[in-house]
């Protein structure tokens, strides 16, 4: 297969993927594969599972698939197999990194996530339903991985990543998104920043666990801010989180602001929170929390806020989840290393 004929599979299976959506129950294939899924993960509810395939769609677009290729130099050379091993935290989380092993031309050795066993598959039915040539170039299994090139896997043990020192690698370190806020935010700006914080429940690392506000403000407007998105406390998994971190703080006497569906507590040493829960800190001086990012500027998925400070990661509030090239810009290069 060339390259071109690649893009244009991958530009079809956008395509596919958009009729499915907008042909809605009538589709079986898709349907069945959304409720499987969240029987499977009730965290994979059909609202998260159709947003991430609009991701999807977006970054198969035509325009998007070229500018993409277009930040790197794809040669066409003896196929590698590349083991991938994702983490599955929000629905199809896997795929970024199955379009750039394919696209190079290479061979996904695809382990699916334990919380995301059936999604992935989906997409390579339709996807081989496509281009068949694709059979040759896609391998789906449950057991150990032992014959593999090079490997793309998400956060695991210690142990692993030392049995991975043996091959190429790139490892999905652990990471979170935070938002900075100056005080003049306005109430559509909280509104906004409550989808970086419960988008995917909270679950991905695009997610805002980690606020920074002045000394002035008052965290009450966060809660007030965020209250559209109450209907996640209609989910009886996250509310469990909820209700369980809740009872840790009351139990320890630690204080903390709730709304009832999102815990606030002020923490100065981590960035990420428990699910249903999002750190703040105060600051007096906007230098204090460039310090504080740039020392965990390795952790920091996003920066959500107005300010200009931050040269990099940031995005305005309500953003963090809009898809962008650049994210798959260093799988790219990885792989084209091999």
């Amino acid at each position: 297969m060339t390259l071109e004929q690649r893009i244009s599979a991958f530009i079809s299976l956008g395509r596919q993927l958009q009729n499915a959506l907008d042909s809605g129950e009538e589709n079986a294939d898709l349907s069945f594969a959304i409720s499987r899924a969240e029987y499977k993960n009730p965290y994979f509810t059909a609202e998260n599972t159709k947003s991430a395939l609009q991701e999807i769609i977006g970054l198969l677009q035509e325009k998007s698939l070229h500018t993409l290729i277009a930040q790197t130099y794809i040669q066409e050379k003896p196929s590698k197999r590349v083991a991938l091993l994702p983490e599955g935290k929000t629905p199809l989380d896997a795929f970024p990194d199955m379009l750039c092993i394919l696209i190079t031309g290479n061979i996904l050795i695809l382990k699916p996530a334990e919380k995301d066993p059936l999604l992935p598959r989906y997409i390579i039915k339709e996807l081989l339903a496509i281009e068949p040539q694709f059979k040759n170039y896609i391998a789906v299994t449950e057991n150990f991985l032992s014959q593999f090139d090079a490997i793309i896997a998400g956060e695991t043990t210690r142990s692993f990543e030392i049995y991975m020192q043996k091959y190429p690698h790139l490892i999905r370190k652990q990471k979170t998104s935070v938002a900075v806020l100056d005080g003049g935010e306005t109430q559509q700006d909280l509104e906004r920043l409550g989808n970086d914080i419960f988008n995917f429940f909270g679950l991905s690392r695009r997610n805002v666990s980690k606020l920074y506000l002045p000394d002035t403000f008052d965290e009450k407007r966060i809660l007030d801010g965020v209250e559209k998105y109450n209907s996640v406390s209609l989910h009886y998994k996250y509310m469990n989180n909820y209700e369980y971190n809740k009872s840790i703080y009351l139990v320890a006497r630690q204080t903390h602001l709730d709304n009832g569906f999102l815990i606030l507590k002020e923490d100065t040493n981590e960035l990420k929170s428990p699910l249903a829960v999002v750190y703040y800190e105060k600051y007096s001086d906007l230098s204090q929390v460039q310090n504080a990012i740039e020392k965990h500027k390795d952790e920091i998925q996003y920066i959500i806020s107005k300010s200009t400070a931050f040269r990099t990661k940031t995005v305005q509030f309500g953003e963090s989840f809009v898809p962008r090239i650049e994210e798959n810009i260093e799988t790219l290069n990885f792989l084209i290393s091999l």
